[in-house]
């Protein structure tokens, strides 16, 4: 009987301290509201099922105690091994549920690397010769990769004839953006080239304008050294 008194004793401590639990939730001061969620607030299927273990395997704790209990007249823990075992899956299925989550997610990043940047440029309508259609100066160091590579062009309305912009570091050519007959995708060729703060970069039109050519949009892929 004394067993009993005692377990009795304890689960009232226990539904005390759930209730207390209960009322700083209602009453906000416990924000239970990214329980199972991720760092970026989007919930995770992982930690709900954690969640979810937990009370299963207490719930079933506590049934055999309360079995235990009946049967023999005295408070004892039964034999712990399948309690032990479930936590262990449960805790397993998290770890293996984030490793697919974390290489999922690696999987969709972009190929570019830590120190990769971009510079966008655009032009609305047919482009006139020799016009300058994008001038930038630089803030930082930024390295172009050889034939541009990583950048993207695009014309709304494609060239009747191949029609070559010049991409100019502080008015020297250094690579070329070009759009082939009929082709609304432009190839680059150039050197590797840096751009140090203050550097002026500029696209050119070439000196014979297309009829058709308009509508420009492009990408060009840079690197910055990595901050230490």
């Amino acid at each position: 009987m004394v067993g009993v008194g005692v377990g009795c004793v304890g689960a009232l401590l226990i539904f005390l301290l759930g209730i207390a639990v209960i009322v700083q939730m209602f009453d906000g001061r416990i924000n239970l509201s990214k329980l199972v969620s991720e760092e970026n607030g989007v919930a995770s299927l992982s930690r709900f099922q954690f969640l979810i273990f937990t009370f299963v395997i207490s719930m079933s704790l506590l049934l055999m105690v309360v079995a235990q209990i009946k049967t023999t007249g005295t408070l004892s823990f039964p034999n712990l091994n399948n309690v032990w075992a479930l936590l262990g899956i449960s805790g397993a299925s998290y770890v293996v549920s984030k490793g697919i989550q974390k290489n999922f997610e690696a999987t969709q990043r972009p190929e570019a690397g830590a120190g990769t940047d971009y510079i966008e440029g655009s032009h609305q309508g047919a482009v006139a010769a020799n016009a300058v259609v994008q001038r930038r100066v630089s803030a930082a160091v930024e390295t172009f990769a050889a034939n541009l590579g990583g950048s993207t062009g695009h014309a709304g309305v494609a060239a009747t004839a191949a029609t070559t912009f010049s991409i100019r570091k502080n008015n020297q050519e250094f690579a070329t953006m070009v759009f082939p007959v009929g082709s609304a995708a432009a190839n680059f060729t150039g050197v590797p080239t840096t751009l140090n703060p203050r550097d002026v970069l500029t696209v050119v039109a070439p000196a014979q304008a297309d009829a058709t050519l308009a509508d420009l949009a492009w990408t060009f892929t840079v690197t910055q050294p990595e901050q230490p």
